[in-house]
């Protein structure tokens, strides 16, 4: 990506648009390509021959959700992190120097 495309707000907006997918719209991508892959005998004799195989279902795990962190500037003083939006909310805020 040139400079430009990156400068280029209409462009970041679509680059984020195809790149931010909830987590729904993700499983769901994965499974059309695991379905895709188990139908492709070529893939399959590959991953074999290496003693893999993928498996038609997503492993539940327990867990939980870590609070958003803080992360400290000198102006603004404080930025919550949106784990949706990484450190876009960052990018204008001042670094303190030491």
């Amino acid at each position: 990506m040139t400079d430009a495309m990156k400068s280029d707000p209409r462009v970041m907006k679509d680059v984020a648009e195809f790149t931010r997918v909830n987590a729904n719209d993700r499983m769901k991508r994965i499974m059309d390509f695991v379905n895709k892959l188990s139908s492709n005998t070529e893939a399959t004799k590959e991953l074999q021959a290496w003693g893999m195989k993928i498996l038609p279902q997503f492993v539940e795990v327990q867990a939980r959700v870590m609070p958003a962190e803080v992360v400290r500037f000198q102006r603004p003083n404080e930025v919550k992190i949106d784990p949706a939006r990484g450190i876009d909310d960052t990018v204008s805020c001042i670094l303190i120097l030491s």
